[in-house]
């Protein structure tokens, strides 16, 4: 049960969120920008957030849509993790994104939440990282398009009053692909660490989730990873330290796990 009272807004142009946005600052109103709701409607029924009122970001249609070109493919941030998972220019993400969660629940969540979201596994960033995505950031300042490498730090950085708009998939040539989650229990929960690599023609990316208290990322120039005479030392070394311990898993298991997925990866891409 959620315990307060809270005005909801539905703008469906951008002008109209805008001068929203600019309203409420005004009025000295709180607020939260609303996507699929899955995580913000639990913080509100926990009382750890309890704002003035909600902006629903589904009415732009640019938000809810997948949009091909024969370069990229532009998702918006209120797409579902479903659509993404059935899109067929958007197979590179599948594999990652599939196992967040059950069928039913991806229909909720949504690609922008899951990047933006309160919690600290943002899966849905692996593979992006690795396809050197690009994301296009809205706010009453204007929009700006950048790559999502350059604004991701634990987080996705966003001013005051910005929100993700939309998410841009090149179509670039992709060499090989890795990608495995491992949970601590049933196969639907939160991962103890979930390793995704994706080599282009240029750069080797090397993302994880569940392994530290925010996702981390190391990119290589391909020409170095092929140099390495010991590669798994090299990866492995990288991301030691960063392993946690919590109620899923210590410390000591994850550095474990990471060894093993590493070392399964450069099998595969020895094949």
């Amino acid at each position: 049960m959620i315990s307060f009272d809270f005005e909801y807004i539905l703008p469906e142009t951008m002008d109209e969120l805008l001068d929203c946005v600019k309203a409420l600052n005004n009025e000295g109103i709180s607020y939260v920008y609303y996507a699929g709701g899955t995580e913000l409607v639990t913080s509100f029924r926990q009382g750890k957030v309890s704002p003035g009122a909600v902006v629903d970001l589904k009415g732009l249609p640019e938000m809810t849509s997948i949009t091909e070109t024969d370069d990229e493919v532009i998702i918006g941030a209120c797409v579902s993790l479903n659509r993404i998972v059935e899109h067929v220019a958007l197979s590179r993400l599948k594999q990652s994104i599939e196992p967040i969660a059950d069928h039913t629940v991806r229909n909720a969540l949504t690609i922008g939440g899951n990047i933006c979201g309160r919690l600290p596994y943002r899966e849905a960033v692996l593979p992006l990282i690795g396809l050197d995505a690009e994301v296009v950031i809205a706010s009453p300042n204007g929009s700006k398009r950048v790559k999502l490498s350059e604004v991701f730090d634990k987080r996705l950085l966003l001013e005051k009053d910005a929100f993700l708009f939309q998410i841009i998939v090149k179509k670039v040539p992709v060499k090989w692909q890795f990608a495995e989650r491992i949970t601590s229990t049933v196969e639907v929960d939160y991962p103890v660490i979930h390793l995704v690599a994706i080599c282009t023609d240029e750069m080797v990316t090397l993302a994880i989730s569940g392994y530290a208290s925010f996702p981390v990322f190391w990119r290589i120039p391909v020409l170095t990873f092929e140099k390495w005479e010991d590669p798994k030392s090299e990866i492995v070394s990288q991301f030691f330290d960063h392993a946690k311990s919590d109620m899923r898993s210590d410390k000591t298991y994850r550095q474990h796990l990471l060894e093993h997925l590493v070392d399964k990866m450069l099998r595969e891409v020895a094949k």
